[in-house]
């Protein structure tokens, strides 16, 4: 017995030293290495057997990929060359903060090259495997954006971090098709701060400008590697491997090979047919064969590593893939309702207005939302219905087919996306929810049936076909109509087609717009991989506000479905939360800023908001609050139930404070504010539209999204170099002349003249002339480049005729004076001073005596204008304590003969006349250029009776009908030369005009300039006293007569055609002498001697080319710097300078 336990025993001891051996090999071969001899365990075997043959070599491990040469050029001229020295000067100099965003920063560029050698060596992926390969680089995208957020604890070193946060973006040119302008705009983004830090410490100490450089050099080198390897977007190579097969390789070629197999095992003898501990050493001495049907074994379950398992003599079961938690609970403010399956009744209950609800991953269920919420969002869901009273933002429904909603209460918006087969349940009171669908299909609107008991109702289908067709250069999209079905855009309920006999109208679809995404407040609308970057950030205070248009953010818009589900449901709620007001509001556009005037040493100003009442709460009145410095209180007036207007003291403070305001808790833009004592730096632009018949993307350069941006895009980077102060729009700030495609107006547009004239206006029209101007200022004031210059730079703004519709006020009286024309005229000045201006003349009031109206620069006229139920409303603005600048209403009084009413003129000069002594400049701003070419030949021209071109225009013989214009026949051209102040109606009020502004500046000692717009060209004119037989000429210094006129125009329109500057140039360099009488002489200044490009000029005073100007005040001179366009659609512009000299005269 005691022989057998002994026997027993060393039977287990061997069987635990044997299962040792086996454990230890498992994970030697893991690990990739060679195991070591454990000579500590002991060998029991059966009698030997004669040596085995040596076992055969190893396969040789497959060769690594080789280096592309792209790879070893990205080594050379960015790592080597650029980085590496960054490093060490980051890591000789540098706070730890910044140490650490660098570190993230190297890691990056670690990756970045990983992917280089894969894309050198590999095919291109399918879709799905390239979102695979781009997960490492958006996570250190993200990482080195967290560490830039969490940077703003460092003041002393914020500029630096964000300067590596922002330039860490750059590596997101892997998915840019464009990488080169990519990371040009990437660079002059980052030399926002870095132009900051360089001003700082230039005098201090140079490690930190020759930084600043060193980093500017990293992305400056990596955009001359990707020109000339990666031109068009990442290359791949198309003879390479797969990346399957490159994965497997570069894991192999990573360590030693695996260890040879061990040698073939000694010939068993036969085992007996009895047991005991002969039949146990037959079995070990089985070898491999013995193992076979084991299984691996986790290093977790191994007894000799984990001495606790001995002890408890249990073996924790392997854990496999875990089923996924099912989350039903509030988050703060998110639900989460997650991976429900065949739940019939899910009920959330007590709901608040600033909850929102997300659903994901949910399979046959149904959820019951009980109360208002905020928002709905229903991903990756299956046959999953959802019942819910109201909600006060929107229901966003993305990848989840044969979904079904109905809503008992309200819902302003419904957004579907990627989704196929679904049932929206609308009630009565939801009848106006605005339904969004994108790759959508099958998806059916149950409404209510009028007159039935309630819960009848009526199906009908989204469409799916649509038509898209090219008008006046623009793609135009309607629903394809069936059996002569057609969807009303207004009602939305379905009528039949109509057709119009004789003439056929041509109307354009109603534009309708939708309420704003709350991420798209303050800027552009994101993308994940944008055609363009954006705009150069905004300071460090305000970075916030920007998420959303940048790569590597997370916006709920830029993250996939595959993504979403590797994330916890914490971590998704937070990705799908964006910053909500509270209470919450509905924007349509804004928020805007516009710039009244300096009063007593306070800055005034207005920012304005569009909502929507569907969804937005007043209750309490939103609050507006402004700071400068997060360590200062904004201080409160009392609120009143009309009003509440909250003032900042900022106290002492360096020049450029930038304040940033705050609506209901959502951060949103500031703006760059002048110093004490400080003269502004400001821009001018006008024309800020395209006419009909142009097609914008024309002038859509390489990254734009749109013709209008290039040149605003320009205008902002200026900006972000070096602030602006203010934005001075000089007319036609948007183009509003498409009113005349409404669908309602085209009974009128195409009726004859005479019955035009006498056509009645009706409620039908009314309506539609409304819709038309707030829809289309929500448009465009929210949209590219302009919304973010809007939304960033305080605005002055005046009318011209586009800003109503085109040569409003220039045409003949019987026409004006039409009902349906005299309503586009009221209406259209109406929405120019309510968006504009910040003005609503029924509440503000027409008193503009000293301190009774809100806005301390307006001037307003003594009576009504002719054409419009308004007075004039023109602006005298402080500029800093030695400028000023006069916006002229030019539009509100005038008619065919008439610029402005003497009664104007006059309130403007008693104004003027209480100006400051400290001021020694003054800008005229006029629409429409006061020193200019005359075109007086070709007025007449186009006047006579005898014209043959207008004879036929008007019969439409030979296609000339668009040679007359569509109000009243006469020659398209003709209303615009009656807009001149040079034309022969209104020569000798600007003659007046002049005089009168000569004598102010001679009296008052005061320099005069004129800024103007209008022709869509760029020039600057000049009067100045007129030179007397052999006397020299008076310096301009001391001729108070000396005035120029800078003309920029236009910042988005098309120049002229070339013909047309040939012309205008002749006339140009003519002396006129219509003032000689005054002793004035007027000509033109030949500023533009070269080309953009450098070369010679031979037209040297007018510039064909897109252009804005910027204003800065140097040495008691006003410096006009008109940057034009240097190619057509680059966004570049060259700079040519005229200056103001100071007055200098005597009083004599």
């Amino acid at each position: 017995m005691s022989g057998g336990l002994h026997s027993l025993a060393t039977i287990i001891k061997r069987l635990e030293a044997a299962t040792s051996r086996i454990e230890d090999l498992a994970i030697a071969q893991s690990q990739q290495i060679t195991p070591k001899d454990d000579s500590r365990s002991t060998t029991y075997a059966a009698p030997p057997a004669p040596p085995p043959p040596p076992p055969p070599p190893p396969p040789a491990a497959p060769a690594a990929p080789e280096v592309p040469q792209s790879v070893i050029a990205f080594d050379e001229i960015v790592i080597d060359g650029k980085l590496k020295p960054f490093l060490e000067l980051t890591r000789s100099f540098a706070a730890q903060s910044v140490v650490e965003i660098v570190a993230i920063l190297e890691k990056q560029f670690e990756g970045l090259r990983s992917f280089l050698l894969l894309s050198g060596s590999c095919q291109q992926p399918d879709k799905e495997g390239l979102e695979k390969l781009l997960v490492p680089v958006q996570a250190n995208i993200e990482a080195i954006t967290r560490c830039k957020d969490a940077g703003r604890k460092d003041r002393d070193w914020f500029q630096h971090i964000t300067i590596v946060g922002d330039g860490g973006l750059g590596v997101a040119w892997i998915v840019n098709p464009k990488p080169g302008p990519y990371l040009a705009e990437i660079k002059d983004s980052v030399l926002y701060n870095g132009n900051r830090v360089i001003k700082e410490f230039k005098e201090k100490d140079q490690k930190h400008v020759e930084w600043v450089r060193s980093f500017i050099a990293i992305l400056e080198a990596m955009r001359l590697y990707v020109e000339e390897h990666h031109k068009t977007g990442l290359t791949w190579n198309k003879r390479g491997i797969t990346v399957a097969e490159y994965n497997s390789r570069t894991a192999t070629g990573a360590g030693a090979p695996p260890p040879p197999p061990p040698p073939p095992p000694a010939v068993a003898p036969a085992a007996g047919s009895a047991g005991g501990a002969a039949a146990v050493f037959a079995e070990l001495n089985q070898g491999e064969k013995v193992t076979e049907r084991l299984r691996p074994v986790a290093k977790s379950e191994m007894t000799h590593k984990n001495p606790a398992l001995r002890a408890s003599s249990v073996v924790p079961s392997s854990t496999g893939s875990a089923a996924p938690k099912k989350p039903f609970a509030l988050e703060g403010k998110n639900w989460a309702i997650e991976y429900q399956e065949n739940e019939a009744s899910l009920t959330v209950e007590d709901v608040q207005l600033n909850q929102a609800v997300n659903i994901f991953g949910c399979k046959h269920s149904t959820i019951l939302i009980k109360g208002k919420v905020n928002a709905i969002t229903l991903v990756n869901c299956v046959k999953t219905s959802v019942l819910v009273d109201s909600v006060v933002s929107s229901i966003s429904v993305t990848n989840s087919p044969s979904f079904a909603l109905q809503i008992t209460g309200s819902a302003p918006m419904i957004q579907l996306d990627s989704t196929d087969s679904g049932q929206i349940y609308l009630s009565k009171g939801s009848l106006n929810a605005e339904i969004t669908t994108a790759k959508c299909s099958a998806i059916n609107i149950s409404l209510p049936v009028e007159g039935e008991e309630e819960g009848v109702f009526e199906e009908q289908a989204v469409p799916e076909m649509l038509k898209t067709v090219v008008k006046d250069g623009k793609l135009v999209t309607t629903v394809v109509e069936h059996d002569g079905a057609r969807v009303d855009a207004l009602s939305g309920k379905v009528n039949t087609t109509c057709h119009t006999e004789g003439q056929m109208a041509i109307s354009s679809p109603v534009e309708v717009i939708a309420p704003m995404d709350e991420s798209f407040i303050g800027g552009f609308h994101p993308h994940l991989r944008p055609a363009t970057p954006g705009p150069p950030p905004p300071p460090p205070k305000d970075a916030i506000y920007s998420q959303g248009y940048q790569f590597g953010q997370t916006t709920k818009s830029s993250i996939t479905s595959s993504h979403l589900t590797t994330m916890s449901a914490v971590e998704r709620s937070q990705a799908l939360r964006i910053p909500r007001m509270e209470p919450h509001l509905q924007f349509m556009v804004g928020p805007l800023l516009r710039y009244d005037t300096v009063e007593n040493g306070v800055w005034r100003g207005a920012v304005m908001i569009v909502t929507a009442d569907s969804g937005s709460i007043y209750e309490p009145h939103p609050t507006l609050s402004f700071e400068w410095d997060p360590d200062l209180q904004p201080k409160r007036r009392p609120k009143t139930h009309r009003q509440n207007l909250p003032s900042f003291d900022l106290g002492p403070h360096p020049a450029d404070p930038y304040p940033k305001h705050t609506l209901d808790g959502l951060p949103s833009n500031g703006n760059t504010a002048p110093g004490f004592n400080q003269n502004m730096r400001w821009a001018a632009y006008s024309c800020n539209g395209f006419s009909a018949g142009v097609n914008p993307d024309d002038f859509r350069g390489p990254g734009y999204n749109s013709g209008y941006d290039p040149v605003w895009m320009d205008l902002l980077s200026k900006h972000a170099e070096e602030p602006f102060h203010a934005l001075v729009g000089g007319g036609d700030q948007i183009y509003c002349d498409g009113l005349t495609r409404e669908p309602e107006l085209q009974d009128w547009i195409n009726s004859k003249p005479h019955e035009r004239k006498q056509y009645q206006l009706t409620d039908e029209i009314s309506s539609a002339i409304d819709r038309f101007y707030f829809n289309h200022y929500c448009a465009q004031w929210r949209s590219g480049a302009f919304a973010r210059a809007n939304s960033t730079i305080p605005m002055m703004n005046m009318a011209d005729d586009h800003d109503i519709i085109d040569g409003f006020g220039s045409y003949p009286d019987d026409l004006q004076v039409a009902p349906i024309f005299r309503t586009i005229g009221a209406r259209g000045y109406f929405f120019f001073l309510l968006f504009q201006c910040f003005i609503n003349v029924d509440i503000d009031g027409v008193d503009d005596r000293p301190g009774r109206h809100l806005n301390r620069s307006v001037i307003i006229g003594p009576s009504n204008g002719p054409y419009v139920p308004f007075p004039s409303h023109s602006f005298l603005g402080y500029m800093g304590p030695e400028t000023y600048i006069l916006l002229l209403d030019c539009r509100a009084e005038r008619k065919k003969d008439q610029v402005c009413s003497q009664g104007e003129y006059q309130k403007v000069f008693e104004r003027l006349s209480k100006l400051p002594p400290s001021v020694k400049h003054l800008c005229v701003q006029v629409g429409i250029p006061i020193a200019y070419p005359r075109l007086v030949f070709l007025e007449k021209a186009l006047e006579s009776k005898f014209n043959p071109l207008v004879a036929l225009g008007q019969s439409g013989s030979l296609g000339l009908s668009s040679f007359v214009n569509k109000f009243n026949a006469d020659a398209e051209l003709l209303d615009d030369l009656n807009d001149h102040w040079t034309s022969r109606s209104h020569k000798k009020e600007r003659n007046w005009f002049i005089e009168q502004l000569q004598k102010f500046a001679k009296i008052h000692r005061i320099r005069i300039s004129f800024l103007s717009g209008d022709v869509h060209c760029a020039a600057v004119g000049v009067f100045k006293s007129l030179k007397v037989g052999k006397k020299p000429e008076i310096p301009p210094p001391q001729d108070p007569k000396y005035m120029i006129n800078v003309v920029t125009s236009a910042i988005v329109n098309t120049p002229p055609p070339n013909g047309v500057i040939k012309m205008v140039s002749s006339l140009a360099s003519k002396n006129h002498k219509t003032m000689h009488h005054s002793e004035t002489d007027e000509t033109m200044v030949p500023i533009f001697t070269t080309e953009t490009n450098g070369k010679p000029r031979n037209q040297k005073f007018i510039m064909g080319r897109r252009n804005w100007c910027q204003v800065n005040y140097e040495n008691e001179e006003w410096v006009f710097e008109i940057r034009v366009e240097k190619e057509k659609g680059l966004g570049e512009t060259v700079g040519y300078t005229v200056r103001t000299p100071p007055p200098l005269w005597t009083d004599s």
